[in-house]
C-alpha cells in the first residue's frame, strides 16, 4: 500500500479547518443570535469550502503543488517561478483598498464598486464587473439584511448621509 505525500497545502487547510471549528464552536456560545450569526456563518462556509479543497488536494497529491503553464506541461524555469515583489504590493494595494473602501463607503457601496474596478483591470468588460457586483451585493443584502435581519455596516460618508436624513 503506497502512502501519499501530504503536501504543504493540505496542512494549512488542515489549520484553517481546526480554527475555524474553534470560531465556530465559540460563536455558538454566544447568546444574541446579531451576534453569533455572522462568526458562525463565515467560520461554517469556510470549513466546507476548506474541506472541499482538502479533498482535491488529497486526491492530486504531490501534482496538484507542481506549477504548470495553460497547456498543463509542468514549469521547471526558476526564473518564471520567482513572484515580483512588485505582485505582492499590488495584492496588499487591492485589500487596503477594499478594507479602507468599506471603511469609507460601508459594504453596499464599496464591493460592487471595488469588484466592478477589480474585474475591469484584469480583463473583464466594466459591465461584466458592475453586474457581477451588483448581483454580490444583492445576494449579501438578501441574506443578512433582509433574511436576518443585521444591519450592515454603512461606512463614515454613509453615516453621515443618514444622519442628515
Amino acid at each position: 500500500m503506497k502512502i501519499k505525500k501530504i503536501t504543504p497545502s493540505a496542512y494549512f487547510l488542515i489549520v484553517v479547518i481546526v480554527v475555524m471549528v474553534v470560531f465556530f464552536v465559540t460563536s455558538a456560545g454566544y447568546d444574541a443570535l446579531k451576534v453569533k450569526l455572522m462568526p458562525m456563518a463565515m467560520s461554517g462556509f469556510t470549513v466546507i469550502m476548506a474541506l472541499v479543497a482538502l479533498v482535491i488536494d488529497l486526491k492530486a497529491g504531490e501534482k496538484s503543488i507542481m506549477p504548470t503553464d495553460d497547456e498543463g506541461d509542468v514549469i521547471e524555469d526558476e526564473e518564471i517561478l520567482k513572484t515580483p515583489l512588485s505582485a505582492y504590493f499590488k495584492s496588499f494595494a487591492w485589500m487596503a483598498w477594499a478594507v479602507l473602501g468599506v471603511y469609507f463607503l460601508g459594504f453596499i457601496v464599496a464591493f460592487p464598486l471595488w469588484i466592478a474596478v477589480y474585474m475591469g483591470k484584469n480583463g473583464y468588460a466594466l459591465w461584466i464587473g458592475i453586474v457581477t457586483g451588483a448581483g454580490y451585493m444583492a445576494i449579501i443584502y438578501l441574506i443578512f439584511t433582509t433574511g436576518f435581519q443585521v444591519d450592515l455596516y454603512p461606512g463614515l460618508i454613509g453615516d453621515l448621509i443618514l444622519r442628515l436624513f
